[in-house]
């Protein structure tokens, strides 16, 4: 068909020529579009696929864009590089003191005082457990995702003994602090800074606030999850037991201080003591009558006393509320005092 149309038009413009050169001021106009043709069903088809072809520059089949569906198991492997997520570190500076000696009947023995007062430097680091998230929401139509975080916790408490400053150091020959004793006596430090930031509300505000940042900003980092709008809920945190000295959980009951402290108290003070804090099985005192005059040792005073038959707890150490208690305390000998036996003969 292509063929004859341009033949007709040769022929054509061979008869404008032979028109022209004989003179005969004949003008045989022929134009291509004059020229009527219908082209067939299937011709239609391979040019309309010819002009697909050169108008789509990459192919079909490479164009289609993949549905991603977001799951919880997408989160889940999104996060899991991140596993204990720190994001607040708290650092403080504080002093303390320490000090040992010899007693004889309840009173210090002049001389035998080891005393000490120092300074430094603490580190706490604070985050959640992101294998504890919980996956409330996710709604691929609109978008949007819910999570609620756990409670933040404190995963690091470390002091720094490099930076450790002694001052007003005094020595005694007869008297020395163990290597043990400074050990014992730095947990209970460390013990009471966390009990105290446990109540800071602001401290565990910032370090849910701080999670939030970061995991949003995960997922907007990931191209799945970038365009979704993500919605956090948060967990108060827990008050663990040992960061709660004197403060009933669960049924238990953390000492505020080693079992030496507790021995420069009256039978009632120190039963007063254990019952604010909640110990509820503190059996009848067992005097122990060994005074006679009471001046370096106060009738009433603590001899020594078992918690849960424990004499020698530290800070921090647990009991059940109902432990049995026995206190033992110092008191008067008991005397029977008769007459002479002269005065007995008078009467």
């Amino acid at each position: 068909m292509a063929l004859r149309v341009r033949k007709q038009i040769k022929n054509g413009l061979v008869m404008m020529a032979v028109g022209v050169l004989a003179g005969t001021g004949t003008f045989i106009a022929l134009k291509y579009h004059d020229i009527k043709h219908e082209p067939s069903v299937k011709e239609v088809l391979e040019e309309a696929k010819e002009k697909a072809e050169e108008a789509i520059e990459t192919p079909i089949d490479e164009m289609v864009t993949e549905v991603v569906t977001i799951r919880q198991e997408t989160l889940e492997e999104l996060f899991k590089p991140a596993s204990e997520l720190v994001t607040y570190k708290y650092y403080y500076t504080a002093a303390a003191d320490m000090e040992k000696f010899k007693e004889l009947f309840g009173y210090k023995i002049p001389g035998t005082t080891e005393r000490t007062v120092f300074t430094y430097d603490g580190t706490v680091s604070a985050g959640i457990d992101l294998s504890k998230l919980s996956y409330d929401s996710i709604d691929n139509e609109k978008k949007t995702i819910v999570i609620t975080l756990p409670a933040p916790e404190i995963f690091s408490h470390e002091l720094d003994t490099g930076s450790f400053s002694y001052y007003d150091v005094t020595s005694s020959l007869f008297t020395a602090i163990t290597p043990e004793e400074l050990t014992d006596k730095l947990d209970e430090l460390k013990l009471k800074e966390t009990a105290k930031l446990y109540r800071d509300d602001d401290f565990f505000d910032s370090v849910s606030e701080n999670a939030e940042n970061v995991l949003r900003e995960l997922l907007t980092m990931n191209s799945d999850t970038a365009d979704f709008t993500v919605t956090f809920n948060t967990t108060a945190p827990d008050l663990p037991i040992e960061a709660t000295p004197g403060t009933v959980v669960d049924g238990n009951i953390a000492m505020p201080s080693p079992a030496s402290a507790y021995q420069s108290y009256t039978y009632s003070e120190l039963a007063g003591i254990l019952r604010e804090m909640g110990f509820t099985n503190i059996a009848d005192p067992e005097p122990v009558k060994d005074l006679y005059a009471g001046l370096l040792i106060k009738d009433g005073q603590v001899e020594s006393f078992t918690i849960n038959g424990m004499a020698d707890f530290s800070a921090g150490q647990i009991f059940p509320a109902d432990a049995p208690i026995v206190i033992r305390y110092h008191t008067f000998v008991e005397q029977t005092w008769t007459l002479p036996p002269v005065l007995q003969q008078g009467e």
